[in-house]
């Protein structure tokens, strides 16, 4: 099951969920968030790897902890760690590597029951090291790189 929920769409830059835009939305006008762009730089270059962020800022000063499972905020915490470092690019080129992507008509909605079919190893999760050890799978993988 999807933390969220969600049902996801393939768009050109990554699998984007249905209602994102209109949540967001909804949170702005309802003085949640901000959206604001920020540059950003990479590895700590200043004079290299420049690029803007698009950010969603809470405008609640603390963060409410108990609107989240254990494990949700487990998922919440790896995932975060995860892409701190990375660039939307890198993160749009991750998931284009990966079997939903591939499998999914541009437009269309991903099938959620195709995400048992994602690259081994990505966030250690139990089905990946169960995928990892099928050499089929992993030909399948490969070849989608």
């Amino acid at each position: 099951m999807p933390v969220t929920g969600a049902k996801y769409r393939k768009l050109p830059y990554g699998p984007v969920p249905d209602e994102a835009k209109d949540v967001i939305d909804e949170m702005e006008s309802d003085g949640e968030v901000e959206q604001v762009k920020a540059v950003t730089f990479t590895n700590n270059k200043l004079d290299k790897n420049k690029f803007v962020q698009h950010r969603l800022i809470s405008k609640n000063a603390k963060f409410d902890a108990s609107r989240f499972s254990g494990s949700e905020l487990e998922i919440i915490e790896r995932v975060a760690k995860r892409w701190e470092e990375a660039t939307a690019k890198d993160m749009e080129n991750a998931s284009h590597k990966e079997a939903p992507w591939a499998g999914t008509e541009d437009g269309k909605a991903i099938d959620y029951e195709m995400a048992h079919y994602r690259s081994p190893g990505t966030d250690n999760e139990e089905v990946d090291l169960i995928l990892g050890k099928s050499e089929a799978f992993m030909k399948f993988v490969s070849s989608l790189k």
